[in-house]
């Protein structure tokens, strides 16, 4: 029983590490939502938005649990905040605020 106890605990610590790693890269599926988020904030459109649909972010910043991208727009630079459903699984959901990375 207590084999079983520390495989159960390296399991899960591979499973903890491997997620977090996946969860920090930066991968362009969020970015799109990114932009949408804080074309929302600003009050257009995806369609008619001011950032166009293939803009990069001017910075961004990953973690374990999420990624932040921040866009620069008429009105400033805006933070979109990119985090999965529940920590480790699910569908990525951004918002966004004004503010700046820096």
């Amino acid at each position: 029983m207590r084999q079983f106890l520390w495989y159960f605990i390296f399991a899960a610590s591979l499973f903890i590490g491997y997620q977090g790693y996946v969860n920090a890269q930066n991968f362009r599926e969020t970015q799109g939502d990114a932009r949408n988020a804080v074309c929302k904030a600003i009050g257009q459109t995806p369609e008619a938005c001011e950032l166009k649909g293939d803009a990069e972010p001017n910075g961004h910043s990953t973690g374990v649990t999420g990624r932040t991208y921040q866009f620069q727009t008429k009105g400033g630079p805006f933070l979109a905040e990119c985090k999965r459903e529940y920590t480790f699984f699910g569908t990525w959901s951004c918002t966004a605020r004004a503010g700046s990375l820096m």
